[in-house]
């Protein structure tokens, strides 16, 4: 008797189950868990790699699962910090985990805010300002490369016609 041969990995999935898997990742990740975990016993992490590198439906339904997990994230953050049975230290740890997690994945809404402010007013830099500013900064670096074909005296760095 000649037994058949059996292929080799995984059976193929059906496009149903794929849909279905796609679903459950997506809305793990919405509720803030990372996607490595979420594909767990699911698919292989290379299996939905390999349809997130191919379909731009996943990928942005992905990056919209991604940035309500960060929300789902900050919200626990509230949660972890009014938690009375949590070591302060551990509480100090998850929350750390969620913030910067949330920063990496939302820098724009999550990041620290940067004042470029002079005693509260906002400092006001004309292009011309800019632009002699940065003729001199790629001075000094072509000075320290040693380039010998640098421009020199009263006309650099050029200025505007009619100033």
């Amino acid at each position: 008797m000649v037994l058949a041969k059996r292929p080799v990995g995984r059976p193929p999935i059906s496009e149903e189950d794929r849909a279905s898997v796609i679903a459950k990742v997506i809305m793990r990740v919405g509720s803030g868990i990372p996607v490595c975990a979420a594909v767990r016993g699911l698919v292989s992490p290379n299996t939905f790699w390999r349809w997130h590198s191919v379909d731009a439906r996943l990928q942005e339904q992905l990056a919209q699962a991604r940035m309500i997990g960060v929300a789902s994230a900050v919200d626990e953050m509230i949660e972890i910090a009014d938690r009375n049975d949590l070591d302060p230290a551990d509480k100090k740890v998850r929350i750390y985990a969620r913030e910067r997690s949330a920063r990496m994945l939302a820098p724009r809404k999550y990041q620290p805010k940067i004042d470029v402010r002079s005693a509260g007013e906002r400092i006001q830099i004309d292009e011309l300002s800019i632009a002699i500013r940065l003729a001199s900064l790629i001075i000094k670096a072509l000075k320290r490369a040693g380039h010998s074909r640098i421009p020199q005296g009263e006309d650099f760095p050029p200025h505007p016609a009619g100033s």
